[in-house]
């Protein structure tokens, strides 16, 4: 409930541009030093807990967004239609992952594609996956391009807490709260408690 309160009242209202990200971006590029690796974006359709008619339903369900992957369609509004995996909503952008660190089956299957490919449907103990490659990375600073979503992340962090705690107080203030006399009001906004 209140990851949902937040999702509607503060998350929307963290605003993160291009531009502070190229900032970001400019001002920390050592930090982005990588060892060679991988971009990628999922779109994952999930078997877990599900009776044979929903498995092959869910496959069913993998098999047109595959289609519609090979017809053309941008990938990321078809993660957003059909992936049930969190990261759907950012059109299923996984991340960066150095060679080596992703399990063998996904890592099998991504290592000989090109940036933009995707492969097959993947048959996982947990569902069907389709792998895109967004960029490929030979080791040493990341472009721009591959650091956002890290980029986007820590800024992210950065400016949640403050919002958040502008929120609460929002909610404190606006409140009605009576203290009886003889107790003191441990949880006042911050400026409310400076009287």
């Amino acid at each position: 409930l209140t990851s949902q309160v937040l999702g509607r009242e503060v998350y929307p209202k963290i605003l993160i541009t291009t531009e502070d990200m190229r900032k970001y971006y400019d001002a920390n590029q050592k930090n982005f030093d990588r060892p060679a690796g991988i971009q990628l974006s999922e779109i994952t359709i999930s078997s877990d807990n599900k009776t044979p008619e929903e498995i092959a339903a869910q496959k069913k369900k993998a098999e047109d967004a595959l289609a519609a992957v090979k017809k053309g369609d941008d990938f990321a509004e078809i993660a957003k239609k059909f992936s049930e995996a969190p990261t759907a909503q950012d059109g299923g952008v996984l991340g960066f992952f150095p060679t080596g660190q992703l399990a063998k089956p996904l890592e099998d299957a991504v290592s000989t594609l090109e940036k933009g490919q995707t492969t097959d449907i993947l048959t996982l103990p947990y569902g069907f996956v389709i792998l895109k490659v967004d960029d490929k990375h030979t080791g040493g600073i990341l472009s721009f391009e591959l650091a956002q979503k890290e980029i986007q992340d820590q800024l992210f962090q950065q400016m949640v807490q403050p919002k958040i705690r502008e929120y609460l107080t929002k909610l404190r203030t606006d409140g009605f709260i009576e203290i009886k006399p003889g107790y003191v009001d441990a949880g006042a906004a911050p400026e409310k408690a400076a009287k």
